[in-house]
């Protein structure tokens, strides 16, 4: 009987000792699964912040963009508007030119105007001013100072948006 107290004894010490070794041992895989863990999540959070700020920055950058553009859309504007006032005061200054013209030049004028737009069997009649207008039982054609005047402009006004897209085209 002493040899199984003391056999128990033992067998317990022996339990005790394995189950303390297990417990370490189930403690440093923890440990180490737990460092593991805090490793990645502090990889994953790093990770998180340089996404975050690559995309504060893409975003930043974006903003500027649009702020750029904005800018030179208004700059374009302003240009485009001056522009427009020096045409303006190009064909003000033209039209009161061709107001002020002698009756001999307007009558040179409309023997122009007569011999480039007319055809056999127009009749052409002058208008009071500068200008002619062509009728015809088909057609009729005002060529007067302001019919003139708007067709120049419109041409020219066409010719400088191509101007100006061009410009855009090649910036």
């Amino acid at each position: 009987m002493a040899d199984s107290a003391h056999d128990s004894g033992y067998i317990l010490q022996r339990i005790m000792e394995d189950a303390r070794a297990e417990a370490a041992a189930i403690i440093h895989i923890a440990k180490q699964q737990a460092a593991e863990r805090i490793k990645h999540t502090k990889e994953q959070i790093r990770l998180n912040e340089i996404m975050r700020l690559e995309q504060a920055q893409t975003e930043l950058v974006r903003e500027q963009e649009q702020l750029d553009q904005a800018r030179r859309n208004e700059l374009k504007k302003m240009i485009l508007d001056s522009k427009q006032r020096i045409l303006d005061s190009v064909f003000e200054s033209a039209g009161e030119d061709l107001a002020k013209l002698s009756e001999t030049d307007n009558k040179k004028l409309c023997n122009v105007l007569a011999k480039r737009y007319s055809k056999k069997g127009d009749k052409v009649i002058p208008t009071t001013g500068v200008g002619i207008v062509i009728n015809n039982p088909k057609y009729e054609i005002r060529l007067t100072l302001n019919e003139l005047m708007e067709h120049l402009r419109d041409d020219i006004e066409c010719d400088l948006v191509k101007m100006l897209f061009a410009e855009d085209a090649g910036a």
